[in-house]
């Protein structure tokens, strides 16, 4: 009872945290691919670079707690979570790494 009880909680924090740094990946992507029309599109272009730059020093901090969750879900309870779900979890740092890549593309 208490295993089921602690994986569920588990299975909880890390999905929302996988969900948050997802979404941030996603949206600061949207940022950099926006065309740059005008003077307002570049700033908002150069912000999103700005806040990968910041956020580099700091997402391996972000990133291990949800990786290391979802391995503990992966190898005792693996019935707890979806394909997919799991797929994601195991790229997600990949997925910023593309990021960084593509930002540096535009910053050059």
């Amino acid at each position: 009872m208490w295993k089921s009880a602690f994986s569920k909680d588990l299975h909880k924090k890390a999905k929302t945290h996988l969900e948050s740094l997802t979404d941030d990946i996603k949206q600061i992507r949207l940022k950099i691919e926006k065309p740059v029309k005008d003077i307002d599109s570049l700033g908002s272009v150069m912000f999103a670079l700005e806040e990968i730059r910041k956020k580099e020093s700091e997402i391996e901090l972000q990133f291990r707690p949800v990786t290391e969750m979802y391995s503990l879900l992966e190898t005792y309870l693996p019935e707890v979570m979806e394909k997919e779900e799991s797929d994601v979890s195991s790229i997600i740092d990949k997925d910023w790494a593309k990021l960084v890549i593509d930002a540096e593309a535009v910053r050059n």
